[in-house]
């Protein structure tokens, strides 16, 4: 599987990736339990992926399967 540098187009992509790999995640869930916006996970996975694009690089499978 190749792997390149994520774009700013690539958003969806990457926020359903880590969307659905840390929905699960005891300590994501932890840190969100309070909030009641159904959306947060959603929310914070976008600002995480806007974030580090402004500083750092995002990587993404070119199967759209996986991110880092």
């Amino acid at each position: 599987v190749l792997i390149r540098k994520a774009t700013f187009d690539d958003e969806s992509f990457v926020v359903n990736i880590l969307c659905k790999s840390f929905r699960h995640d005891p300590h994501m869930n932890w840190l969100l339990e309070k909030c009641r916006n159904p959306s947060k996970l959603r929310i914070m996975m976008t600002y995480l992926f806007q974030k580090t694009m402004e500083i750092g690089d995002v990587y993404l499978t070119e199967d759209y399967k996986a991110a880092a």
